[in-house]
């Protein structure tokens, strides 16, 4: 079975209802990276950037991550447009698109992003996604719909201690509440990296914070 299939064994994320993107402390918290554990430990994988990722330019600027197996084999790639019109674009191993989140709702709605999951100009469903720091201290227990409005899963967030860095790190769970068709599995577990590529851009660095352009980019 090849990576890219078994991104959606079984009708969900990687064959497991229950994934977890465990923080990881980078050097001066100047990265952005997590691991990819099932709900018994098990290492499915690591998400890290291909290229350098700039203090004053994440969020900003786009980012490229890869989802790679313990064994060093990439499993899926993810692209982050950045700025007001953000989209984060998947792809499996091989360079063929698997789909995307799209920023939808008002432009002006900075805090908490409303993503759409798309596949082929289909909207699959969506979610929300919190964007500023401003909202770290609340409770995540964020829903994701399908396109008829039904609760197909639910992103939380743990505080992670000890990471050996000054900046606060958390956990982020995916729970997928029912199997769903391709190619929705991926775009969950996107929509769960998101809250986590988020959360470091926002507490990341030295300069932890936002770095939106202008809405008229």
């Amino acid at each position: 079975m090849s990576p890219s299939d078994y991104a959606w064994d079984s009708g969900y994320p990687f064959g497991q209802k229950v994934l977890i993107l465990r923080a990881i402390a980078t050097p001066h918290d100047a990265s952005i990276m997590c691991g990819v554990e099932a709900e018994d430990g098990k290492q499915i994988g690591l998400i890290q950037p291909t290229t350098k990722i700039g203090w004053l330019t994440r969020g900003a600027e786009a980012m490229s991550f890869v989802m790679m197996r313990p064994d060093g084999a990439p499993l899926l790639y993810f692209t982050s447009s950045g700025g007001f019109r953000a989209t984060i674009q998947v792809q499996d191993p091989n360079g063929q698109d698997l789909g995307r989140l799209r920023r939808g709702g008002s432009r002006w709605r900075i805090y908490t992003l409303t993503m759409a999951m798309e596949s082929h100009g289909t909207t699959l469903g969506s979610s929300n996604v919190g964007t500023t720091i401003m909202q770290m201290d609340k409770k995540v227990h964020e829903p994701i719909y399908d396109a008829t409005g039904s609760v197909i899963g639910h992103v939380h967030r743990q505080w992670h201690p000890n990471t050996g860095s000054r900046n606060p790190h958390y956990d982020y769970t995916l729970d997928c509440a029912t199997p769903t068709s391709r190619p929705l599995p991926v775009l969950m577990l996107t929509v769960a990296f998101a809250h986590y590529m988020y959360d470091r851009i926002q507490m990341g660095g030295p300069l932890g914070g936002p770095r939106w352009k202008s809405p008229s980019n």
